[in-house]
């Protein structure tokens, strides 16, 4: 009975595994479309704002949850590519108990983004806002 137990939970365990993978290559294949849409850039026009998009290092994406730099006019905006919005809420639990910043951009690109163009304009536009707000912050700044 107890040999039985155990083979029961080691199923359990490693079908826990398989999913945890599955989900992993699911986001780092999304992770891979966004670097492919700003690669080859097509024929969007990109906002006069945006200098360009580099992935981040394995220490801000392990520790700090960046998946990609964007460098702006204001400076570096980070984004964080989530699948879905249960999962990209998860995250942004963890950005208001401070365990990652408030500054990171989340962006969510499922399954249902086929294009590189409806790619790119996610992204643009979660990152547009958060340069909004360092741009309000600025004017804050200097008003004071």
């Amino acid at each position: 009975m107890r040999k039985k137990v155990r083979l029961v939970r080691l199923a359990i365990r490693m079908m826990a595994r398989i999913g945890r993978e599955a989900i992993l290559e699911r986001g780092f294949g999304h992770e891979d479309m966004v670097f492919e849409a700003f690669s080859g850039l097509g024929e969007m026009a990109l906002p006069e704002w945006f200098r360009c998009i580099g992935r981040g290092t394995e220490h801000q994406d392990s520790h700090k949850g960046i998946d990609f730099v964007v460098q702006t006019d204001v400076g570096k905006i980070f984004v964080q590519i989530k699948s879905s919005k249960y999962i990209a809420d998860k995250f942004r639990l963890r950005q208001i108990s401070r365990r990652y910043s408030r500054y990171i951009v989340v962006v969510i690109i499922d399954d249902n983004l086929k294009s590189h163009e409806a790619v790119r304009l996610k992204i643009l536009s979660g990152v547009s806002r958060m340069r909004d707000v360092f741009l309000a912050k600025r004017v804050w700044h200097m008003a004071a």
